[in-house]
């Protein structure tokens, strides 16, 4: 079991991430992004639930770093609080990413991951952040216990 954090490089979102391999090519993964911005004179909040199953294609590289090609699905729960208007949505998603580990840290992951989910559902161009059927390309670090 690996807990973490994930940061969001496509749109800024800090959060908590677990990742569970439950066999060498079987895991689950969940990750939960906060992110805020302005507009107009409301505070606008921002959180990405996202939980998925995945599946990893191998394991290569050398002795000192292993590398782990994977891909899966899942949903993606965004809500959004903008002053008194709030709005929550859920709607399907796929993920692929690679999993770095190191020979020198054997506890200690990190990933590059791109996620797309299905739709849109906000008018373009009306509000900035999180867009329910844009692409999210996002790192990750975990440290796992088992």
């Amino acid at each position: 079991m690996g807990l973490g954090a994930v940061v969001g490089l496509s749109e800024f979102e800090i959060g908590p991430s677990f990742r569970y391999w439950i066999n060498d090519r079987f895991g689950v993964q969940a990750h939960l992004g906060f992110s805020g911005d302005d507009f107009g004179n409301d505070d606008v909040a921002y959180l990405r639930f996202e939980p998925t199953v995945i599946f990893a294609f191998g394991d290569f590289g050398d002795g000192s770093v292993n590398v782990r090609p994977y891909a899966g699905a899942g949903l993606r729960i965004i809500r959004t609080d903008i002053g008194d208007f709030n709005d929550s949505d859920v709607r399907p998603a796929g993920v692929g990413g690679v999993e770095f580990g190191f020979r020198a840290l054997p506890r200690l992951k990190v990933s590059a991951e791109l996620s797309v989910a299905a739709g849109n559902d906000f008018e373009v161009g009306v509000l900035r952040g999180p867009e329910f059927g844009s692409a999210r390309v996002a790192a990750l670090a975990h440290y796992f216990f088992d």
